[in-house]
């Protein structure tokens, strides 16, 4: 039986359930010999952007075709990676660890945007370890061009070209100027093999595209909100205040004796489980979702699963009023 991760339980705002099942990259992990890195689930992602408040627009349904997009880009980074090792001499390095800074302009996204090219949405750090047990620091900055975005009418995904890479979504790979090594691939070795035909790679223009120009507002606009870090503002919907106002009514109804019971408690003790019972009564109503979880996860019988499942749900049913009142938090 597999065990209970508490960034794998639904989050306390959540209304739906995403899936808990991880997939596995094809991406070798350094310091083993035969695994690969494993990528969230939908359910730890959406996870994720709640805790960095970083929800704004994105819900529940998007997540599945978010994680995909996520993992198409890390897949398709690691081939570019690979085609500058392979350039290099080496063909048997792993991921060693990876760092997102997406608040830090590397000195080459820094050097296009002068040239009015858009700036990138995301950077990454990556560091492969090789077989000889160097270590080298890739830069990775993303970028996204609307101009090569699915135009198609209805669909839901973005356009897959070859290898299964995101069109709209632009990748600029290249080793970190930290050795002469890395500086003479970047000047020498790769434009050479580029030149002879002896490698696949092909660079991100350093110019931009007339299109390219007319994103750079768009660009500036969400870097201002990266750099920012504001918290967005959760706005409760109407369906969703409705659909609160109608749980609180049920509420009232059907967890009325158990209300009495906690009011008219006298120990310690039998005010805990009047609490408890309530608390369930309710999440049963208005956090269905944290409930069903909250159970799952008590059959398994794992104590630290056990008090985060139920402090999710402590926190949904404390959030049912304020929804039903048009507020709210995640």
């Amino acid at each position: 039986m597999m065990p209970v991760h508490a960034n794998n339980l639904p989050s306390q705002n959540q209304s739906s359930n995403l899936s808990t099942k991880r997939e596995s990259s094809t991406i070798p992990k350094g310091g083993t010999s035969t695994e690969t890195w494993t990528y969230p689930s939908p359910q730890m992602f959406w996870n994720s952007i709640n805790r960095k408040q970083k929800v704004d627009t994105t819900t529940e349904k998007d997540i599945p075709a978010v994680v995909a997009i996520h993992n198409n880009m890390n897949e398709t980074t690691w081939r570019k990676v690979m085609e500058w090792e392979e350039v290099q001499g080496y063909k048997d390095g792993k991921l060693e660890k990876f760092i997102g800074r997406p608040t830090d302009l590397s000195p080459k996204a820094r050097l296009k945007s002068y040239l009015l090219h858009p700036l990138p949405f995301d950077r990454h750090d990556w560091t492969v370890l090789r077989s000889n047990g160097t270590r080298v620091r890739y830069v990775i900055d993303y970028y996204y061009d609307e101009s090569l975005a699915s135009s198609k009418e209805g669909s839901g995904m973005v356009e897959k070209g070859e290898h299964g890479k995101i069109k709209c979504i632009q990748v600029d790979v290249r080793p970190a100027a930290d050795t002469p090594e890395a500086v003479f691939a970047r000047t020498v070795k790769m434009p050479w093999a580029v030149r002879k035909g002896d490698t696949s790679f092909r660079a991100m223009e350093f110019m931009p595209s007339e299109d390219m120009k007319k994103q750079r507002g768009e660009s500036e606009r969400t870097w201002e909100t990266i750099i920012s870090n504001e918290k967005v503002p959760v706005v409760v919907t109407e369906e969703e205040r409705i659909k609160a106002k109608e749980n609180l009514k049920e509420i009232s109804n059907k967890c009325k004796s158990l209300e009495e019971a906690l009011a008219n408690c006298k120990t310690d003790t039998t005010c805990a489980k009047a609490s408890l019972a309530l608390t369930m009564c309710m999440a049963r109503i208005g956090c269905t979702v944290q409930h069903e979880a909250f159970r799952k996860v008590l059959e398994k019988g794992e104590d630290e699963g056990v008090d985060k499942a139920l402090e999710i749900v402590v926190e949904c049913v404390a959030g049912i009023e304020g929804k039903a009142n048009g507020g709210g938090g995640r």
